[in-house]
């Protein structure tokens, strides 16, 4: 991966759940692209990080983290 440059663009709420997974530190790892529209339906947004990704899971009514091997 490489990783993103020196700022990545988000929306507040997929900051938010990064930090609450402990941002960089965590599985999440350090974000690798920007935020995006993501392709699965049902999905809104979406940023992806070296362990996995957030995006809207309209599941819970909010942003949520996702391992790789998860969809």
């Amino acid at each position: 991966y490489s990783v993103c440059p020196e700022k990545c663009v988000w929306e507040s709420f997929v900051i938010h759940s990064y930090r609450n997974q402990g941002g960089s530190a965590s599985w999440l790892g350090f974000p690798i692209s920007d935020e995006y529209a993501d392709d699965v339906p049902g999905r809104y947004r979406r940023s992806d990080f070296e362990g996995g990704y957030i995006t809207w899971d309209p599941g819970i009514n909010g942003y949520r983290p996702f391992e790789y091997s998860e969809r």
